[in-house]
């Protein structure tokens, strides 16, 4: 998954959560979030991100129902956790970046005086600062325009 969120964040439980509640969280999520319920009068871009949330929620529900896929998960999360251990700034949208159309980089000032920067078009979901340890999770919100 190529977000900063985990597949527990996707599913709205806490990674030490029932089988039992997970199962009702997911369907609850199904119900609430299903492209079905737009109706006739939602647009393209709604559609597509009620069907984005939709898989979104049926890879979570498949890695997370299955125990060896679980515990395989909880292993990388465990490893990423570890590798980040670095203090992290919080996360920010790719629309909050500076942006140099002459170099195609997307940049950040960190508080420690150095950048978080990147090359577009493609947003990274973690990027490191070009000075010190701290790591940023960059999120991008489609609507902007900016990605």
């Amino acid at each position: 998954m190529a977000s900063c969120e985990s597949l527990y964040d996707v599913l709205g439980v806490s990674n030490n959560v029932s089988p039992e509640e997970m199962k009702k969280r997911y369907h609850e999520r199904l119900v609430k979030y299903s492209p079905d319920k737009l109706g006739h009068g939602a647009d393209k871009e709604e559609i597509e991100k009620a069907m984005q949330l939709y898989l979104k929620l049926q890879e979570a529900w498949k890695i997370l129902n299955d125990p060896e896929k679980k515990r395989r998960y909880d292993a990388e999360l465990a490893a990423k956790s570890l590798r980040y251990e670095s203090p992290s700034e919080n996360a920010v949208d790719v629309s909050e970046m500076d942006y140099d159309s002459d170099e195609d980089v997307y940049f950040y000032h960190c508080r420690c005086g150095g950048d978080f920067e990147f090359r577009g078009p493609s947003v990274p979901t973690d990027i490191t600062c070009n000075t010190c340890s701290l790591s940023l999770c960059v999120t991008a919100n489609r609507g902007n325009g900016n990605t």
